[in-house]
C-alpha cells in the first residue's frame, strides 16, 4: 500500500510539471493567435490590406502588409501558477512602407 501512494505521488509531481509553461513553438502560436483576433489589429491597419509577412522581433512580432509594416509588443504577466505563461498585447502605430 505504501508503495501505491509513492506512485500516487509520483504521477502527480510528474503531471504538474507537464503543466508548466508551454514549449516555444505552442506559446508563440497562441501570441500569434491573440494578435490575429484581436480588434485591435483592424482599428490599425486598413480591412484591405494583406498580411505578407508575420516576423519574430526582439519584443513580440511585426506584422507588414503590402502598406504597412505594425509592431505588436508581447508583454508577459507576472504568475504563480503553473500553466501557459499570460501575456498582454502593446500594438504599436503603423509605420508606412515606402517602395
Amino acid at each position: 500500500m505504501k508503495s501505491f501512494y509513492s506512485l500516487l505521488v509520483a504521477g502527480t509531481l510528474v503531471t504538474h510539471s507537464a503543466e508548466g509553461a508551454l514549449p516555444p513553438l505552442y506559446q508563440s502560436t497562441k501570441e500569434i493567435q491573440a494578435i490575429l483576433g484581436s480588434p485591435e489589429l483592424s482599428k490599425r491597419l486598413n480591412p484591405g490590406e494583406t498580411i505578407l509577412k508575420i516576423e519574430k522581433i526582439q519584443n513580440g512580432f511585426a506584422i507588414e502588409t503590402q502598406e504597412n509594416r505594425l509592431e505588436v509588443d508581447v508583454v508577459y504577466q507576472r504568475q504563480s501558477l503553473m500553466g501557459p505563461q499570460s501575456f498582454k498585447l502593446v500594438f504599436k502605430e503603423p509605420l508606412t512602407i515606402k517602395e
